[in-house]
C-alpha cells in the first residue's frame, strides 16, 4: 500500500483501525504488516497469492479474521508488532479493479 501515513490527528472517520503483525526495518522505510478489520475479497488473484505465500495452509489457531495489508511508512513512526494503529489513505489515489475480471475501473 501506498500513500498511507500513521495518524493521531485526522478526522476519526478517515481513520482505518488495524493490528500491527509484523514491522521490517529496511532503513529509509519500515514496512508494516497490519490487518483490518474488513472482509477479505476472494478472486482468482488473490487465490494464487495466498498459494504462494502459503496463507491457504495456514492452521486453524492463526486464522486471521480480516484484510492484511502492507505498508511502508517513515522509519522514525516507531510501531511494534501487536500496536493497534490507526492508518489514512490518500483516496484521491486510491485505484479500484473489478473482482471478477481484475480490469482497472475508471470514472
Amino acid at each position: 500500500m501506498e500513500d498511507a501515513r500513521l495518524v493521531r490527528d485526522a478526522p476519526a472517520d478517515t481513520r482505518l483501525k488495524a493490528t500491527v503483525g509484523l514491522v521490517e526495518a529496511l532503513g529509509a522505510q519500515i514496512v508494516v504488516h497490519f490487518e483490518l478489520d474488513a472482509p477479505k475479497v476472494v478472486t482468482e488473484d488473490t487465490k494464487l497469492l495466498d498459494e504462494d505465500a502459503h496463507t491457504d495452509e495456514a492452521p486453524a489457531h492463526t486464522e486471521i479474521t480480516g484484510t492484511r495489508f502492507v505498508a511502508s511508512f517513515a522509519p522514525r513512526s516507531r510501531v511494534r508488532a501487536g500496536d493497534q494503529i490507526e492508518v489514512v489513505v490518500d483516496t484521491e489515489r486510491i485505484h479500484f479493479f473489478d473482482p471478477e475480471t481484475g480490469d482497472a475501473i475508471h470514472d
